[in-house]
Parts: C-alpha cells; sequence; structure tokens
C-alpha cells in the first residue's frame, strides 16, 4: 500500500496524502442507521503526525450506541500497530455554546507509534436507533476539503419500505450507481481525484451550498413530521393556568399580547439549557421551566404558546435553522438539521417572534432568524 501511496502525489497535500475517504450509511428496515467511516492516508511529514495522529468520536447516548474506533498504523519497516481499547478515552463533551449543559459523550484516541511513511487506517462505526417519534434521520456528507483525496465513496443502503430523498450539490454529473440485493438498494456515490476545495465567494446567498456534498433523508414529509413535533408540544403544554399573569398582559392585539409575554418572560426565565436524553429535542413542561427558572429556546416557545393560545390567540411554536451556515433544504425533510425554535402567532396578519431575543420585541426577528425555512409544528 505504501508503494502505491507514492504514486498518488497530489498537489495542496498537507501533511498526509489521504488514499481513502469511504462512509458507508446502512438502513434497517426499522429506521436505524449504521454509519461506517473510514479512512486511509499516509503521513507525509511532520505536520501530518501533528494534525492526522489521534481522533474524536461524539455521540449523543440516548439514540446512538457506543461508537467504536478501529486503528491500525503500517510503518515503513512492515510492522502494523493496532489502537488497544484501554487508549480510547471516554469523556462528556463540553458545549461549545454558552449556558447550555448536554449529556453528549466523547471519544478521544491517540494513535500508536506514527512516524513519517506510516500508513493509517481508520474506522469508526456508529448506530443510530429510532425514537418513539420517527422523524426520519437526515446526512450530509462534503465530498471536499481542506486536503486533496485520492478517492471520496459514500454508500447507502436503503430497503424498500422507507423513503428516501437525496441530492447531490455543485457536482451535476456525480451521479449514484444504484445495485439492489432483495429488498435493498444501495447507492454508490464516488468521487476520485478530488481537489482542494475553493475558498467561498464572500457573501454567497445563505441556501446557497458552498462545497460539493451529498444530502440524504428518510423523513416522509415536512407534513407528517410538523405533525409528529406538534404532537409532541401538545404532550408538554400541560394545564398550567396563565389566568393571572394574563390579566396585566394580555391586549387588544396579538401582536401587542405576544410582546408583554415575552418580555415577561425574559424577567422570569434566563436562557440556560438542559439537553439531557430526548431533552435536546423535546421542551419541558410549563411548570417545569417556571419552576426552575431557566430554559431554553424550545422551552420558551412552549410557554409563549400557552400563554398566547389561554388569551385565546393562534400560536404555535416553529422549527428553524438559525445561523449564518447552509439553511435547510426544503425537499429533504427530516427534523435533524434544525438548532432553533421561535413562535409563530397566526390570524389576519401572521408573524414570528422569537422569545430568547431580548431585543426583538417591535416584531423584528434576530439576524440569525430572518430568512430561514421554519416548520410550524402544526397537525392542520
Amino acid at each position: 500500500m505504501s508503494e502505491a501511496a507514492d504514486n498518488l502525489e497530489m498537489e495542496d497535500e498537507h501533511g498526509v496524502r489521504v488514499l481513502l475517504s469511504e462512509v458507508h450509511f446502512t438502513f434497517a428496515e426499522d429506521g436505524s442507521l449504521t454509519e461506517s467511516y473510514k479512512w486511509v492516508y499516509k503521513v507525509l511529514d511532520q505536520s501530518g503526525i501533528d494534525g492526522w495522529s489521534s481522533t474524536k468520536v461524539n455521540w449523543t447516548p440516548w439514540n446512538q450506541e457506543k461508537p467504536t474506533i478501529r486503528v491500525r498504523v503500517t510503518n515503513p519497516d512492515g510492522n502494523s500497530y493496532f489502537l488497544a481499547e484501554d487508549q480510547i478515552l471516554e469523556s462528556t463533551e463540553s458545549s461549545d455554546i454558552a449556558n447550555i449543559y448536554s449529556d453528549r459523550k466523547l471519544l478521544q484516541a491517540p494513535f500508536p507509534r506514527v512516524t513519517i511513511g506510516s500508513i493509517v487506517e481508520e474506522q469508526t462505526t456508529i448506530i443510530s436507533k429510532v425514537p418513539k417519534f420517527d422523524t426520519g434521520i437526515s446526512r450530509t456528507w462534503f465530498f471536499e476539503g481542506s486536503n486533496p483525496l485520492a478517492m471520496n465513496r459514500v454508500l447507502v443502503d436503503v430497503p424498500d419500505n422507507l423513503v428516501f430523498h437525496q441530492k447531490v450539490f455543485l457536482k451535476d454529473d456525480l451521479l449514484p450507481q444504484i445495485t439492489e440485493l432483495g429488498n435493498v438498494k444501495t447507492y454508490i456515490y464516488e468521487y476520485p481525484l478530488v481537489s482542494v476545495a475553493e475558498e467561498n465567494e464572500y457573501g454567497l446567498p445563505l441556501d446557497h451550498p458552498h462545497w460539493v456534498s451529498l444530502s440524504f433523508s428518510t423523513g416522509e414529509s415536512w407534513q407528517k413530521l410538523a405533525g409528529i413535533y406538534s404532537e409532541l408540544v401538545q404532550e408538554q403544554l400541560g394545564i398550567t393556568d396563565f389566568s393571572e399573569e394574563l390579566k396585566t398582559l394580555a391586549a387588544d392585539t396579538a401582536h401587542r399580547t405576544v410582546v408583554n409575554i415575552t418580555q415577561w418572560l425574559n424577567t422570569e426565565i434566563r436562557y440556560t439549557g438542559m439537553e439531557l436524553g430526548t431533552g435536546s429535542i423535546i421542551p419541558s413542561t410549563p411548570e417545569i421551566t417556571l419552576e426552575r427558572g431557566f430554559g431554553d429556546c424550545k422551552d420558551k416557545a412552549v410557554i409563549v404558546t400557552a400563554m398566547m393560545r389561554e388569551a385565546g390567540f393562534d400560536a404555535w411554536v416553529a422549527l428553524l435553522r438559525a445561523g449564518t451556515s447552509r439553511d435547510i433544504n426544503p425537499n429533504l425533510p427530516s427534523l435533524g438539521g434544525f438548532n432553533h425554535v421561535i413562535v409563530y402567532v397566526g390570524g389576519d396578519d401572521p408573524f414570528f417572534i422569537d422569545p430568547t431575543s431580548e431585543y426583538s420585541y417591535d416584531g423584528y426577528l434576530p439576524l440569525s432568524d430572518q430568512n430561514r425555512w421554519a416548520l410550524i409544528a402544526s397537525d392542520k
């Protein structure tokens, strides 16, 4: 393999020569997903040792099994060294978002005996289970990166009882080879001799893909997903009585009422998220949030929705992908891409409001919410 790697020199290599980047997604009939990631590369210099001699893998214990990591390092003298199980460290992953507490886990491991000329083979496998609220699974795979690749390959196994939506971006000729065995179709995408990704042009629209990529989902439809999340929210709304608060907060118009509610809410509830287990997706009940005095975006959105309904106005929570990164693709239904929850107020003049934004009460959504797709969690 080392000799073959010597014959594959590519432009703009940084520390390593990547011979293979491959991922195999295997869906089971129940919708669960096994993901197997494989990398094969040759270490070229000290920067390759510094940057490519360890790995990190995160997972969420409530819906994923603990990943497995396998590594073999073959050195120029022909000797091979394997990653030992006791060299894999498990810890709780720290959140990069302030005031968010999570039970996400992290595996980290240094590779043994890596030197210049080493051939490193790494394989990581993760199994995602299907929660009781089956909304499908979505993934995005980027074919380009900071290093050239001799081969980037994606395989997706899909049983015929699942819906499968897929889309390749920025490379029209990257078409899948489709094979069929029994009731399973396998989609194979191969992109050989991948160059380094070009720098993004400044000012591109947020919904414009920046790199060659594949996105897919097994969600049936946005309408079904909206109905499922609406049921989850309805279960959490509970029977909290806000009649006392609404004596001073309710107004003649929906806009004035929701502004009053949001301002009151942000004096009562500080922004802090406890994303433990299904709490990363399902909001807490208003009773729990009010009792502890803190909540995240979905917790606050549920309280605003409950109070608006009690005041006689139509209101629903709405999910979106806030920020300036790539937006949700409207052709690939899944809850997986959303990262924020706000409130949609219906009526003759419908509008959105973000209960977490302390400076957007007058009807102006924060920039991170503007011009983004939103899924209104309604069964209608």
